[in-house]
């Protein structure tokens, strides 16, 4: 009983220390913030769009991006964060699937990769990286934690360059993995078990079958037991919903992109 009432005083407290955010952003609420000397002034449309504006149009809005993402992904983003860098058993309740993304993200090396990938940015994209931390960083200075990071007594570190990289790195890579094992999966399942116009598909998903020939095909349907490509586990990683993933010919598109 005792520990259900501290549990529930927890709660109560966090609500309502976060209800002092929930109720100022209504239709029409506005507030200026300081990100790192630029005042930017951030506005909620009628149809409760955020919107920003700020005086430098080439830095101010990286860093309201950064704001904004982050206020309304604060969670997501963090969590992200840890999985990249392979730290979710680290700082949240141990599981089998967290440590499993943990061992994962380790064994990929994301963290040196993005400081590779961080070396060798010039100086103008390096400060662009920045500008967007930076508003990041103004939002986790001047807001409470959610919920779920006071329940575990998880403190997010500010974030770093690197940091995001990170996690565009594990974006990249379970989104676009996870496409283009689905994609040879369903070619290999079509042309072993259909027949298949292998010239069509060539046309349409070009350059992506222009190494795929009618011998190659013929060896496939010779193969039994066949584990298509597809089917490999991926299932431990984050999965992305949506991703600008293209795999029709550009040739077939309007743009011709």
């Amino acid at each position: 009983v005792k520990k259900g009432i501290a549990i529930f005083l927890v709660v109560a407290t966090s609500f309502l220390a976060l209800n002092v955010n929930w109720q100022y952003e209504y239709s029409g609420w506005t507030t200026t913030v300081n990100i790192t000397g630029s005042p930017i002034t951030f506005t909620r449309s009628n149809e409760m769009i955020l919107v920003a504006r700020g005086k430098d149009s080439n830095v101010d809005y990286l860093k309201a991006l950064g704001w904004m993402n982050i206020h309304d992904r604060y969670v997501q983003m963090c969590l992200l964060r840890l999985a990249a860098l392979g730290l979710l058993t680290k700082h949240l309740p141990f599981n089998e699937a967290s440590l499993k993304i943990d061992i994962k993200t380790g064994h990929m090396n994301i963290n040196g990769k993005s400081m590779q990938v961080v070396s060798e940015f010039d100086e103008k994209n390096l400060q662009n990286i920045q500008n967007f931390v930076d508003g990041i960083n103004a939002y986790l200075e001047a807001h409470p934690r959610p919920i779920e990071f006071i329940l575990f007594n998880y403190h997010p570190e500010p974030f770093k360059v690197t940091d995001v990289v990170s996690t565009w790195i594990l974006i990249s890579y379970a989104g676009l993995n996870d496409l283009s094992l689905t994609i040879e999966k369903m070619l290999v399942e079509i042309f072993t078990e259909t027949d298949a116009d292998l010239n069509i598909f060539k046309t349409t998903f070009s350059p992506h079958l222009d190494g795929i020939d009618d011998e190659l095909i013929d060896i496939y349907k010779s193969l039994k037991n066949i584990r298509p490509l597809g089917d490999q586990d991926t299932s431990d990683l984050p999965k992305m919903t949506n991703s600008n993933n293209w795999v029709v010919s550009g040739t077939l598109s309007e743009s011709g992109l």
